[in-house]
């Protein structure tokens, strides 16, 4: 008979550890070597999935070094645990407020965060910071790009594995190589570009008083393949993971109907999400979280969660209008936790489709007293441990790491 704890055999400690909440198994950690082995197991961590936010165990397995405290860096084992301190943080902790870039004028600005780099849009130019977890505020300014080409601002871009491409109020779409920062191709449109989205084959643009404009790729670059004549300004569209399809949102003023898919590849129509729109409830944001779900937001005042698999008559799941705040931008950690942010203030809120009801959290970013007292959110990415959000003055980064390294000397 077994009269000490650590005289049972693994399975049956196993299964009595994972009844244990997250402090549990801190407290159960220091008893001994031992016991700290166990509870630091991958393994004791997966059912703390349901009580955190934006979990992502798969950001950690393959990182060097992780800030903790004055140490600077920890193994890469144990990456469950560690994931699930960081998720823990986006849902109770506040985070630490870095302001990235700031300028005087007011600008309209765009970011994309690519797996090792940040692109912010700034005036005509395209900048790109390296993103890297040991900087304070999670961006290294030494190892950056300037895209230029641009005679005017730029108002959206995308970045692909390959290439970075944008669109600008000078009537012209560029591309460029990620490694070169001068332009390989001008495509010249009739319009200012209002929305971009792109893949590695395809761009789809909306442009002012014309439509949807598709490109697609041939030996010698991008071409113009059809154009999908729309009364109404295209605020958004977006390709969805797998190629097949383009979502688009409009201003909702002659066509009642702003949210709306298309086949990609012969530019039909496929289906309408949707009904009862009132006028001007345009979309404003889109964000797929999977080849057939994702997430829209805009003057309705609401964020709805749509999947192409059901009939798009109503939306899957629904977040509930709190302060009579349209969100301007939306992003997600592609399962349950959505990010948006607001039209003013600098106002971020937080949720999870599990609990829809209430949100999990908001907050307000950057100056809020002088520089962004006014700003929309108009672009916002997370990663497994920032937020990055683009104000009119401002790139702001949101560190949910909880322990910080020092920035390294230059």
């Amino acid at each position: 008979m077994c009269t000490q704890l650590d005289q049972l055999p693994p399975e049956i400690l196993s299964k009595i550890l994972s009844f244990l909440t997250k402090d549990d198994l801190v407290q159960v950690a220091q008893v001994s070597k031992d016991s700290r082995r166990l509870c630091l197991e991958d393994p004791r961590w997966k059912h703390l999935k349901g009580s955190v936010a934006n979990f992502r165990p798969d950001h950690f397995r393959n990182l060097k070094e992780l800030q903790n405290g004055h140490q600077g860096h920890v193994s890469n084992k144990n990456s469950l645990k560690e994931a699930c301190r960081i998720a823990h943080n986006w849902r109770h902790h506040r985070p630490k407020d870095y302001t990235v870039k700031k300028q005087r004028q007011k600008l309209l600005p765009w970011l994309c965060v690519d797996e090792n780099t940040l692109f912010f849009s700034h005036t005509s130019n395209i900048l790109s910071y390296g993103v890297r977890q040991g900087y304070r505020n999670g961006v290294d300014h030494r190892k950056s790009r300037v895209y230029r080409g641009h005679r005017k601002d730029v108002v959206r871009f995308a970045v692909t594995n390959t290439h970075v491409i944008s669109g600008g109020r000078d009537d012209k779409l560029l591309i460029w190589k990620k490694n070169i920062e001068d332009p390989i191709q001008r495509i010249p449109v009739d319009k200012p570009v209002v929305s971009l989205d792109a893949s590695s084959t395809s761009i789809v643009t909306g442009i002012r008083e014309t439509g949807i404009m598709v490109f697609g790729k041939n030996d010698v670059g991008f071409s113009s393949k059809y154009v999908y004549p729309m009364e109404d300004i295209v605020w958004t569209v977006v390709i969805n993971p797998d190629e097949r399809y383009f979502t688009s949102g409009s201003s909702c003023h002659k066509d009642r109907q702003p949210l709306n898919v298309y086949d990609l590849e012969r530019g039909t129509r496929v289906t309408t999400c949707g009904r009862d729109y009132r006028y001007g409830a345009g979309v404003l944001a889109l964000h797929y979280q999977n080849p057939f779900t994702f997430i829209s937001c805009g003057y309705d005042c609401s964020v709805n969660c749509w999947d192409l698999r059901d009939s798009c008559r109503l939306p899957v799941v629904s977040f509930p209008d709190e302060e009579q705040s349209f969100p301007y931008s939306v992003d997600s950690d592609l399962d349950n936790f959505v990010v948006c942010g607001l039209c003013r203030y600098g106002h971020i809120k937080f949720w999870d489709k599990r609990y829809p009801s209430k949100s999990l959290r908001s907050f307000f970013i950057g100056n809020v007293g002088l520089l962004n007292n006014s700003s929309p959110v108009y672009s916002l990415k997370m990663t497994a441990t920032h937020l990055y959000a683009a104000l009119s003055q401002s790139l702001q980064s949101m560190d949910f790491t909880g322990n910080l390294c020092q920035l390294p000397a230059r």
